[in-house]
């Protein structure tokens, strides 16, 4: 019979009605992807609760625990999982709470018996007993275990790393720093994210970071990897090498920077001082191709400046009933002395100069040199020396060393126009291999410090790296030549030692000037002092020169003075000569091609040892004799020369 209040509806009684609803909970319950489970609650004499009893256990139940229903109604969860009434997890404890207290519960526990996690939702439907709704999240917890595990892992790694991490927002504020970051910038975690700006020193180098960051949050693009300077905890500057990349949210929007931070300061210094040393390098190559250079054009002018010298004397000995002619002569003279003069401070420069070495005192020759060197520098610039306690021998050519004083003192002199002081000091000192390893120009050893300082106007760096340069100077035009620290560098070089300079704009100059130290009881091997009383003789000389015109004026001087002339154009030739030939002297040149003077020397001498050789030469080559210095008790003539010069010399060694 149909409702005829509700058409099309079966009338039905209440208890149809109920079973109806009884089967759809029932079929919920059945379906329920959740475990459902109806317990009753079991209570001691005294109302504590010690154990439940299964009512209802749902197929979803029985997935998540492994229990069966049929294993499990009627029966106490201590007999059904042994073991339960000891879990620490307490489950009895909790249930027993929300059982006699009505108070719903949801929380996750581990089960010790079934080695499970579950998140579960416990309340009760009457007095006395609890229903419970629960997940299985023990695959939740494992993901979560190993990803606290992972962090570990990566937290560990980050901690125990030689680099420091951080992560800042857009605007610069540091959301994680790692602990290393204190071994880097000494500072503490808590400054370092409160304080990060102030340990950013004001280093122009600082600013390319600045730009490279703020270029990454902009267009989101990992930047190339950068230094900056930074304001150690101890007052130190450290360099820090900065790798950063952006980092960006699901969206793709930037959020901020990650970094790595690494102390390169070590490794910044080195590069350093490899570009230093470097420089030094290319400085020192530069010098040496200049050197050969004036060296080579210094030594072919010193060959004309003979000829013209020589037939200059020649000439004035042939018209000296002629004034006007003789004037003439005169000032041909006095212009070959300057341009002589220019080609000596060339060779010098060049290191090709021939020396005449002995061992002696610095201190000597700095006090010999004191009253000259007052007049050089004039009334208002004081001088002072400051004597050392070593005794600073030396083994080079005495009147050098007076050279680089007065070259030295009038460059001085010239950077103080108001006047200031200029002080000397000699002493002992020893450099190391780490001073060596710096200063390409030197080699670890025992060392005569000559250093000369001025309170002057000072030098900048630019010009620094130029002054010795040959023709290089700061001076007004026609006030200098630009020779003269040019000459301190190749006398110095030449003898094996190293100039170092210090200079600081309006506060003064200093240079440093290392000598070799060298025995003090080699000195007093010069040659003997002989003042001959004739330029002329009969004695038969063997003169060898490669140079026709040199070898012409020389044949000239020598024969006007009544010698017996030989003459060769090179070492085989004179070798050829002298034969079936005795001399009494070999005048050579040192450099020719082929056979040089010393080789043919030597030969000749092996024939005569009693044989007198005098050398000349504009120069000398380093590899041939001793780094270009002549050996003790070995004559010599520097082209150019005059005629006196020439003859006087030839008396002296013949007669000595």
């Amino acid at each position: 019979m149909l409702n005829a209040g509700n058409p099309g509806v079966e009338n039905v009684d209440g208890a149809s009605v109920s079973h109806l609803k009884e089967n759809r909970y029932r079929q919920l319950f059945q379906n329920m992807i959740n475990g459902f489970a109806l317990h009753e609650i079991v209570l001691d004499d005294s109302g504590k609760p010690i154990d439940y009893i299964f009512l209802e256990i749902n197929p979803s139940f029985e997935k998540y625990t492994g229990i069966r229903a049929s294993e499990a109604i009627g029966k106490r969860v201590t007999v059904v999982v042994p073991g339960s009434g000891n879990d620490p997890a307490d489950w009895i404890g909790i249930y027993g709470r929300v059982a006699l207290t009505g108070e719903d519960m949801v929380f996750e526990q581990h089960s010790e018996a079934l080695g499970k996690w579950f998140l579960i939702h416990a309340f009760s439907p009457q007095k006395g007993q609890f229903a419970t709704i629960f997940q299985d999240v023990t695959d939740r917890h494992a993901a979560m275990d190993s990803l606290r595990q992972r962090e570990w892992q990566l937290r560990t790694i980050i901690d125990h790393s030689n680099e420091a991490f951080y992560i800042h927002d857009t605007e610069g504020n540091m959301e994680f720093i790692s602990k290393f970051s204190r071994e880097v910038y000494g500072h503490n975690l808590e400054k370092l994210q409160t304080r990060w700006d102030t340990i950013v020193t004001d280093n122009p180098m600082n600013r390319r970071g600045r730009e490279l960051t703020e270029r990454a949050l902009k267009t989101g693009e990992r930047q190339a990897p950068y230094l900056l300077e930074i304001k150690h905890s101890d007052g130190s500057s450290r360099i820090i090498e900065i790798n950063e990349s952006p980092v960006k949210d699901q969206q793709g929007v930037v959020t901020g920077i990650v970094g790595a931070v690494r102390d390169v300061t070590r490794e910044y210094l080195a590069e350093k001082e490899k570009e230093h040393l470097q420089i030094q390098l290319l400085q020192s190559q530069k010098m040496e191709a200049i050197g050969r250079l004036a060296g080579g054009i210094a030594h072919d002018f010193n060959n004309l400046m003979t000829v013209v010298s020589g037939y200059c004397d020649l000439v004035r000995g042939k018209i000296q009933d002629n004034p006007d002619a003789l004037g003439d002569i005169d000032e041909i003279t006095r212009a070959g002395q300057r341009a002589t003069e220019l080609t000596r401070q060339l060779l010098a420069f060049s290191r090709k100069q021939v020396l005449e070495l002995e061992t002696f005192n610095l201190k000597d020759i700095v006090q010999g040199t004191e009253n000259m060197l007052k007049r050089v520098i004039g009334e208002d610039v004081e001088l002072q020396y400051n004597s050392p306690v070593c005794s600073p021998f030396i083994r080079a050519d005495r009147g050098q060393i007076q050279q680089i004083l007065v070259n030295l003192a009038i460059n001085a002199r010239d950077a103080m126009p108001a006047g200031g002081k200029l002080t000397i000091e000699t002493r002992c000192v020893e450099l190391d291999d780490d001073y060596a390893k710096s200063n390409v120009e030197t080699v670890p050893g025992s060392y005569v410090l000559l250093a000369v300082s001025d309170t002057g106007t000072g030098m900048s760096e630019e010009v620094m790296s130029k002054i010795f340069e040959p023709f290089f100077t700061t001076k007004e035009k026609g006030k200098g030549t630009g020779l003269g620290l040019s000459t301190v560098y190749g006398i110095v070089r030449q003898i094996g030692g190293a100039v170092k300079v210090y200079s600081e704009s309006g506060i003064g100059t200093s240079f440093k000037i290392y000598f070799p130290r060298a025995d003090s009881s080699e000195s007093g091997d010069t040659l003997p002092v002989f003042n001959p009383t004739q330029e002329s003789g009969d004695e038969t000389i063997l003169l060898t020169e490669d140079d026709k015109e040199v070898r012409g004026v020389i044949y000239a001087i020598l024969q006007t003075s009544g010698y017996n002339i030989l003459e060769a154009s090179n070492g085989q030739n004179a070798l050829d000569i002298c034969s079936n030939t005795e001399i009494d002297l070999l005048l050579t040149d040192i450099i020719m091609p082929g056979m040089g003077g010393i080789e043919l020397a030597e030969r000749l001498r092996k024939k005569n040892p009693s044989l007198r050789v005098l050398f000349m030469s504009g120069y000398t080559d380093e590899a041939i004799q001793n780094s270009g210095t002549l050996l003790p008790g070995t004559w010599f003539i520097e082209k150019p020369f005059t005629v006196t010069s020439l003859l006087n010399k030839i008396r002296t060694v013949l007669c000595s």
